[in-house]
């Protein structure tokens, strides 16, 4: 599980976001929904930038510290595609599933 405080003894979570997090842990759909959509678009952190930015912090974090080597493999292949190109959702949604092995909405349980 997602924890506020890292094995360092620093707070993982920016103090901001501490709130919504405490908000969303609870609903699993809700997370799992958030999870999908930071992943297959960017409409989330228009229309709830608090949420997006909470629910990508905890994702990453889980991401680093659970499954290093995919995280790395995941901004390395990301950091190769052309400057200013933007994959269609459904080629984002394939890229994370082809590098981590499930949907993004899984991770709702872990994080």
């Amino acid at each position: 599980a997602f924890s506020n405080i890292s094995r360092e003894g620093r707070s993982s979570l920016p103090s901001a976001r501490t709130e919504t997090w405490r908000r969303i842990q609870d609903n699993r759909a809700k997370l799992a929904e958030a999870l999908d959509s930071i992943v297959r678009n960017d409409n989330l952190f228009t229309h709830d930038p608090d949420l997006a930015y909470t629910v990508s912090w905890a994702l990453t974090f889980h991401l680093m510290e659970k499954e290093p080597r995919r995280f790395s493999d995941y901004v390395h292949q990301t950091s190769q595609l052309p400057l200013g190109h933007e994959l269609a959702s459904v080629d984002r949604l394939h890229h994370f599933r082809s590098v981590f092995g499930r949907d993004p909405a899984q991770y709702a349980p872990l994080i």
